[in-house]
């Protein structure tokens, strides 16, 4: 039996106004991975609450909390079922398309 320890960082960043209009929703863990993420004008590899995980083109939810990964992999929880506010997606430069919602019909967005 062989056991491996992983190190994870999860550091929130702060001035996220979350992106739910209820606080009722359901999640799943995903991970992201800071090679898979291009580095800001700051160096910072920071992924912004509401962006499609693992992609846009096969979503499994929408990343609950924005979040900095410049030091590491994260494991963050990634909405699949609930009420999502626009405004707030919108006030953090974050547009879900008609395609992303399709693909997300246990997310209801509202305005």
């Amino acid at each position: 039996l062989m056991y491996m320890a992983m190190k994870m960082k999860n550091t929130l960043v702060g001035g996220d106004v979350g992106i739910l209009k209820y606080n009722d929703f359901k999640a799943t863990a995903v991970t992201l991975k800071s090679a898979d993420i291009t580095a800001d004008s700051n160096g910072r590899k920071i992924v912004k609450a509401g962006t499609p995980l693992p992609s846009a083109a096969a979503p499994v939810g929408l990343l609950l909390h924005t979040t900095d990964v410049t030091d590491g992999d994260a494991s963050v929880a990634a909405i699949y079922e609930g009420a999502v506010d626009n405004k707030k997606l919108t006030k953090l430069g974050i547009t879900i398309t008609a395609a992303v919602k399709a693909k997300l019909p246990r997310i209801t967005f509202f305005d």
